[in-house]
């Protein structure tokens, strides 16, 4: 039996899916403006809410069969899937910004801070090279010239979720190799009296 896909359920269309290609483009543009919504008055940020969504969609090609199988509901699942994304992506650039915070509260000029940094290059520089290619070039356009999420996005020709996600993992990396140093920094016995 042939689905006209225009007015296919749902369910018919994600059977469909698995030989014709135009039933999940049918889904997509049935679905897209709902997705795209429900995740921009999440997140406030058109890049980042088109690629959760894409996201989505990529999901629900992965999970069609399981979702054929149990009969379930399209638009709650995708309501799910979008939400739960657009949530991880909230945590994430809640992290960013505690870090963002915390390079701005140390960016004043000052003497002790310049040789505390000195003294601890070697190290500093070594958590560095343990980063890829792509976060460290990151992170440098990002504190070296200062740019945001965005621009670094529409400078290297990846997306904000890529260039999100590349921060947030040197971000971690750093933490975790230079931790030590915030504790001996603000030790008595490092500072200089």
């Amino acid at each position: 039996m042939k689905v006209n896909l225009g007015e296919g359920t749902d369910q018919e269309l994600l059977k469909s899916t698995k030989d014709n290609s135009d039933a999940f483009e049918v889904l997509y543009a049935r679905y897209y403006d709902h997705v795209y919504r429900r995740v921009l008055a999440l997140l406030y940020e058109t890049d980042l809410a088109r690629d959760v969504v894409n996201e989505t969609f990529m999901r629900l090609m992965e999970h069609r069969s399981r979702l054929v199988e149990t009969d379930e509901q399209l638009w709650p699942w995708l309501a799910t899937v979008a939400g739960n994304l657009a949530k991880n992506e909230l945590r994430r650039r809640s992290r960013v910004v505690m870090f963002y915070e915390q390079r701005v509260a140390f960016s004043e000029a000052d003497n002790d801070l310049q040789d505390f940094v000195g003294a601890h290059a070697a190290e500093i520089r070594h958590a560095i090279r343990l980063l890829s290619p792509f976060e460290c070039t990151c992170i440098r356009l990002r504190y070296a010239e200062d740019m945001t999420t965005a621009n670094i996005a529409c400078r290297l020709e990846h997306s904000t979720h890529q260039v999100s996600v590349a921060l947030d993992d040197a971000y971690t990396v750093l933490r975790l190799k230079l931790a030590y140093l915030s504790s001996s920094r603000n030790s008595p016995c490092s500072r200089k009296e």
